[in-house]
């Protein structure tokens, strides 16, 4: 009998039809081991480097980086540097601070630096305080439009 094919990237035919995305991971202060790599946001000519390193010499490119948090990102300097890096690169951020990682951080991550993946030690009670916040943006957004088109 025909053997059933469930591998969800590899076709039966050995062709990839999907690929997981390859971020270079960063650390968040001078490296102590040489295969670390340390990005100081706030230093154009460093974030520049990154270039170089998600281009291989085999002409490849890696997706993007999996920086480790840096207090720094929080800053309006630092979070103007991430999202000019999200805009070129697919970001994510692993070790956020404080522990345990709180909404707030989260949250700034994501809606002021861009970042696509968050890899952190979130609490339980985290998805209520998305969803309560995802709620009220929603009722506020409401609000916003229906004013807006009141007076159109």
């Amino acid at each position: 009998g025909e053997e059933k094919y469930n591998d969800p990237v590899v076709m039966p035919d050995n062709q990839v039809k999907s690929f997981p995305k390859l971020l270079l991971i960063t650390v968040a202060e001078t490296p102590k081991a040489d295969y670390e790599l340390f990005v100081d946001i706030t230093k154009p000519e460093k974030v520049g480097e990154l270039d170089g390193w998600l281009r291989g010499g085999d002409g490849g490119t890696l997706d993007g980086i999996y920086m480790q948090y840096q207090k720094v990102m929080m800053t309006p300097k630092g979070s103007k540097a991430m999202r000019n890096l999200a805009s070129r690169y697919d970001v994510g951020i692993w070790g956020a601070n404080p522990v345990p990682d709180d909404w707030d951080t989260f949250h700034r991550l994501v809606t002021e630096c861009h970042v696509s993946y968050v890899n952190t030690s979130l609490p339980k009670h985290f998805r209520r305080k998305m969803k309560r916040s995802m709620s009220a943006n929603t009722l506020a957004m409401n609000g916003i439009l229906a004013t807006h088109s009141m007076e159109m």
